[in-house]
């Protein structure tokens, strides 16, 4: 895989209790950020979020978010150690030339590694699609652990 580790590490801030929608103020950028709960529904409301936006991309593209936000929340769900109802962030901003995408909790992380490439596996695959679809993805570390991928225009 090709991810990278981002340099954005700093202090987290803890999680909002209820759905926060910020904006930059600039008319051409949108981020909207929702504290969805750990759990089996995880995956399906951060899909029906990420569905919900504008962010002006043709329909492949938008499939392709939807699919990569559904990928690293499951991720978050199944194995950063959360219990069930852990708060697990999820940020979506449209930028002019790129969509930015950062799923965070207050989980254990990860060490990425290659996969193995044998057939008759289930499951495991969510950062194997993340690394293909992106233009760029990473991780940041501090208090909140978080996956982030960017999907250029």
């Amino acid at each position: 895989m090709n991810g990278s580790k981002d340099s954005e590490s700093g202090p987290g801030t803890p999680p909002r209790s209820s759905p926060a929608l910020s904006g930059s103020g600039d008319p051409e950028t949108l981020e909207r950020t929702v504290v969805l709960t750990a759990g089996a529904e995880a995956p399906a409301s951060a899909r029906d979020f990420a569905n919900g936006l504008d962010l002006g991309l043709d329909a492949e593209a938008a499939d392709q978010v939807e699919l990569m936000v559904s990928e690293v929340v499951t991720n978050s769900v199944l194995h950063a150690g959360l219990a069930t109802g852990d708060p697990i962030e999820l940020s979506i901003r449209s930028l002019p030339d790129r969509v930015r995408v950062e799923v965070g909790d207050w989980g254990s992380g990860f060490e990425s590694r290659e996969r193995p490439r044998t057939g008759g596996l289930i499951g495991g695959w969510g950062l194997v699609i993340v690394d293909r679809l992106a233009s760029r993805w990473g991780t940041t570390e501090g208090p909140r652990f978080g996956v982030w991928f960017e999907l250029d225009r």
